[in-house]
């Protein structure tokens, strides 16, 4: 179209021109992205029925989807090789059986034949019904051919399912990959290299085994395991066995939580026989309680049976323990710790096979390691005290004591009760038991120091003329912060080393001392006034 200038006008049937024009290589880009996946998977195949099913199919399930391009979104392939139909088996069947009557009847009529001098004038009439009895054999085999060539099925059937549903049989599925970051990626539709590095693309071939570890999963989740569940599964499963086009493990949901992640983690790992397992002796000083529960995931997917189910979801709630020194509250990590304990008797008390007992063992000493740290670190959290800064209000302190002691005194009476079966464990627990009183001691030395650096931080000290006093006291404070600071006063407490918890508590009492004469002078000096 022309305007009235005589220049050439931009029409809306160019624009939708262009639009086709993206559109079709868009299209020709997921088509030959998708070809190139087929081609890999399905090598068994002629190639003609994998580009059949890519241009003469509707593909625009699969455009729906990369253009919605959601985490946790899945397209799967359906895959299905027809077997050849109860007609054809047939076949060979009746072919044999017309053949083995015509021979039948010629053998019999040879029999019956009669030799004689004497011309036979019909002799031509049965040539003539021999060939047309050969003539019906032949005619038989024609025709069963005929009905081979048109019953014949395709070598393979593909299609598209945006259903919920794992498929039952052979598949291929598409989904969204962890590393892309569905709001911030602005997929190119017209490069192959975009698809690669924001699709996850698995082929599974046999089903049976993928279906074994779905029964796991539903013995152990019960009504609990759905879709989610099982593409959980699916995924990692097909991350560790490479028919995928990722390298990297992946999730189908990254931001599942640990709890979780942790036991499909293990649940396919133990399914594939790739799960790490630490030879833990009885009283060894473990890293996390993901190490203790491995080897309890690994025996139930290993004999996965239902009456086993209350055992392991018991245990696995002793997964709590890892979240335990991180709780800012030493009264509800207190609490925290005595339920566990009290799962932990149960589990004693009801499944007492020698396997589960010994495992109950590590957890039991697990709970001491565990429980001394918090003291200790509750404690030096309250030493942080001693560093004074005139600025900041000086909150009313806990007494840890008062609050843990009780706990970790009958954490370690039951330990020795259920846990302690060499000579070995019981003095490490006599050494612990010892350091429980030294910290005591060590609390009652702090809570002084304490008072003296609340003395010297009072706000009445602020129009002091002369500070050198309380600038003395103040640096001597950061002394004695560092004196504990280097004692790793929890590491010291859960391994059983009383004497270096006593050496810091012979140190405390002599810069409390020292402290003390400090402040001493200075009244005398009149240096408070």
């Amino acid at each position: 179209m022309f305007s009235k200038n005589g220049d050439l006008e931009l029409s809306d049937d160019n624009e939708s021109l262009e639009d086709e024009v993206i559109d079709k290589n868009a299209n020709e880009t997921c088509q030959i992205w998708i070809l190139r996946y087929l081609k890999m998977f399905l090598n068994d195949v002629e190639e003609e029925y994998l580009i059949d099913f890519i241009q003469h199919n509707d593909i625009s399930p699969m455009k729906n989807f990369i253009f919605n391009f959601l985490p946790m979104s899945v397209i799967f392939i359906k895959i299905r090789r027809p077997k050849k139909i109860d007609k054809i088996q047939k076949v060979p069947e009746i072919v044999s059986q017309q053949s083995e009557t015509l021979l039948k009847n010629l053998d019999e009529k040879k029999k019956k034949r009669v030799y004689s001098m004497k011309i036979n004038k019909k002799k031509k009439r049965k040539k003539s019904k021999k060939k047309e009895q050969n003539k019906k054999g032949e005619k038989i085999v024609e025709d069963i051919s005929i009905l081979k060539e048109d019953v014949e099925p395709a070598e393979i059937i593909l299609e598209w399912s945006l259903d919920k549903l794992i498929p039952n049989d052979e598949f291929i599925f598409i989904t969204v990959q962890n590393l892309a970051k569905t709001t911030e990626t602005e997929l190119d539709e017209e490069n192959e290299e975009s698809f690669d590095n924001n699709f996850f693309v698995g082929y599974v071939e046999n089903t049976s085994r993928l279906n074994n570890l779905f029964d796991i999963g539903r013995i152990l989740f019960g009504d609990d395991f759905n879709f989610n569940s099982k593409m959980e599964l699916l995924i990692r499963f097909i991350s560790i066995n490479s028919t995928c086009s990722f390298s990297e493990y992946q999730r189908w949901d990254c931001n599942i939580d640990q709890f979780m992640d942790f036991i499909y983690d293990c649940i396919v790992k133990s399914f594939t026989r790739t799960l790490s397992i630490e030879i833990l002796s009885d009283f060894i000083m473990v890293e996390s309680i993901e190490e203790l529960l491995k080897p309890r995931i690994d025996n139930f997917v290993k004999h996965c049976l239902l009456e086993k189910r209350n055992q392991i979801l018991m245990e696995l709630s002793l997964f709590e323990l890892k979240y335990i020194p991180t709780n800012p509250s030493l009264v509800c990590t207190v609490n925290d710790i005595n339920r566990i304990l009290k799962t932990l008797l149960v589990l004693y008390k009801l499944f007492t096979d020698d396997q589960s007992n010994e495992w109950y063992r590590k957890i039991f000493f697990r709970l001491v390691e565990i429980s001394c740290g918090l003291y200790g670190d509750f404690l030096k959290a309250k030493c942080k005290w001693l560093l004074i800064d005139i600025e900041e209000i000086r909150p009313k302190r806990i007494n840890v004591k008062e609050i843990i002691f009780e706990s970790v005194k009958n954490i370690i009476e039951l330990t020795i009760q259920y846990a302690v079966k060499e000579v070995e464990q019981n003095v490490w627990m006599e050494k612990i038991k010892s350091c429980l009183k030294i910290m005591i001691v060590l609390e009652e030395e702090l809570d002084e120091l304490l008072e003296i650096a609340d003395f010297i931080s009072d706000e009445k000290w602020d129009t002091l003329i002369d500070r050198s006093v309380i600038n003395e006291c103040i640096q001597k404070f950061k002394d004695i912060w560092k004196i504990i600071e280097y004692s790793c006063i929890e590491t010291a407490f859960e391994s059983g080393n009383n004497e270096a918890l006593k050496e810091l508590c012979f140190s405390m009492m002599k810069e409390a001392e020292s402290v003390k004469k400090i402040i001493k002078i200075g009244f005398m000096n009149g240096k408070f006034k």
